[in-house]
């Protein structure tokens, strides 16, 4: 484990994309949520969704320290 780790672990967050979503805006404040809080117990947040580049989605699980499966590509209908 690297110094930065060890002081800062990198947690990936799965989360929705929000250009992808019925409600961007809802979206995106939900993927902030989620980092600000891995943020508040001091790790490093990076966000992945299915918009994310192939080559930084393998650069990020391959250096994370941490997974939180937040949520992802699945959109809810509404009715």
């Amino acid at each position: 484990m690297s110094d930065r780790a060890a002081a800062f672990p990198l947690i990936v967050i799965t989360v929705a994309d929000p250009a992808r979503s019925d409600d961007p805006d809802l979206a995106a404040r939900k993927n902030e949520l989620y980092a600000a809080g891995i943020a508040r117990h001091r790790g490093t947040p990076a966000l992945l969704h299915s918009g994310t580049p192939p080559a930084e989605r393998d650069r990020l699980l391959g250096a994370m320290d941490g997974l939180l499966l937040a949520g992802g590509a699945c959109n809810a209908s509404r009715n």
